[in-house]
């Protein structure tokens, strides 16, 4: 979400690549996902840069339970299409 990658494998139930209902925010920035519950690859592409900020805030508010949650734990963040650990 928003660039940053986190390692959400204790979530599998939710995350899983087989039966997850977000399944689709694995692998890809889905910061698109998390304002409008589009869960799909086409609604993970969407470009938030031209969003009004009040749709925003939804992706925020969600940014901010990644980043207190006691499981899922930040990685690393995304660059395009690149990978780049914490480390």
């Amino acid at each position: 979400i928003l660039g940053k990658v986190y390692d959400v494998t204790t979530g599998e139930e939710f995350y899983g690549e087989e039966k997850g209902d977000y399944r689709f925010y694995s692998g890809r920035d889905a910061s698109p996902c998390f304002s409008t519950g589009n869960n799909t690859p086409e609604g993970a592409e969407q470009n938030v840069d031209e969003w009004e900020d009040k749709k925003l805030i939804a992706i925020y508010e969600w940014a901010e339970f990644y980043e207190v949650h006691n499981t899922y734990k930040y990685l690393g963040d995304l660059a395009g299409s690149k990978y780049f650990d914490a480390q």
